[in-house]
């Protein structure tokens, strides 16, 4: 019999060192089969690698859950506003600044009124949330254990993340779970990760060289929180997108993987008797 090693990889792989890469690429070669989520991941590898190995995708995926919706009026945001939610971890690549910006930039010449939910914590909501404190339409709400509650809350998930890193977003899928679209940076897996037969669930926009553009980004905000019949056509697209991430779909391509594996691994080779 022989042992089968599996690797999955989630995320960052394309910002290791070439030290590191070389530090570990003596182990990779002992691997059978490799799983990722985000295409962007295999860019480390040389293209003979790639060819020599055995690499399949498996999205990644969260369970459904219940929650219970925060209520808009606690937070002092009215039921006709519009709401984006940001979840995300407290450094400045993942946009806490360029959203603000956005933000307060959209409601300049919008007829609603558009407010920004920042959940998260760390050194970014630290530095910011006394700069905006009082401010009417930016919340810092620090972290919170069911963001799904703040989510279904929102009229649309915020992902402005210029993170160099970002592959495989699982709070998109947070948000999706609740029935809401995303507006987010076209990195990593993001776009392909909210397409549907139908279309996108949500909207994505370029990065300038890395940067965000705050201009374009509140042109784009403003826009879709004016346009009822495009927001509403974005809606309609998100329980198509989020069925690609079924918990149980995700166990059974795991699941497959592991049986053809141990199929391969019991296979006894009996040597010729000699004659």
């Amino acid at each position: 019999t022989y042992t089968k090693h599996v690797v999955t990889m989630h995320g960052m792989y394309e910002m290791m060192t070439p030290e590191l890469y070389a530090s570990l690429h003596a182990n990779l070669n002992n691997v059978d089969q490799f799983i990722f989520t985000a295409e962007k991941n295999l860019s480390v590898f040389s293209e003979e690698f790639i060819a020599s190995r055995r690499f399949i995708r498996i999205n990644n995926a969260v369970t459904a859950g219940s929650y219970s919706p925060v209520d808009r009026h606690d937070l002092g945001i009215g039921s006709e506003d519009f709401v984006l939610c940001m979840v995300a971890r407290g450094i400045a690549d993942k946009g806490w600044q360029e959203a603000i910006e956005a933000t307060l930039l959209a409601n300049t010449d919008s007829p609603r009124k558009i407010h920004l939910l920042l959940i998260g914590d760390g050194e970014e909501p630290e530095r910011l949330a006394p700069k905006y404190a009082g401010n009417e339409v930016i919340h810092f709400l620090g972290f919170q254990p069911q963001v799904r509650a703040y989510f279904s809350c929102a009229d649309i998930g915020f992902i402005p993340s210029r993170f160099q890193g970002e592959s495989f977003p699982l709070v998109l899928i947070d948000c999706l779970m609740t029935g809401k679209p995303v507006l987010a940076s076209n990195i990593g897996e993001i776009n392909q990760m909210l397409a549907s037969n139908a279309g996108l669930a949500g909207l994505v926009f370029d990065l300038n060289n890395w940067q965000i553009p705050i201009e374009s980004l509140a042109k784009l905000i403003r826009e879709i929180a004016n346009d009822l019949a495009h927001y509403q056509a974005l809606v309609n697209k998100v329980k198509a997108a989020a069925q690609k991430f079924d918990p149980n779909r995700m166990a059974e391509d795991y699941e497959r993987v592991y049986i053809n594996l141990i199929k391969e691994a019991n296979i006894v080779t009996i040597p010729s008797t000699p004659t």
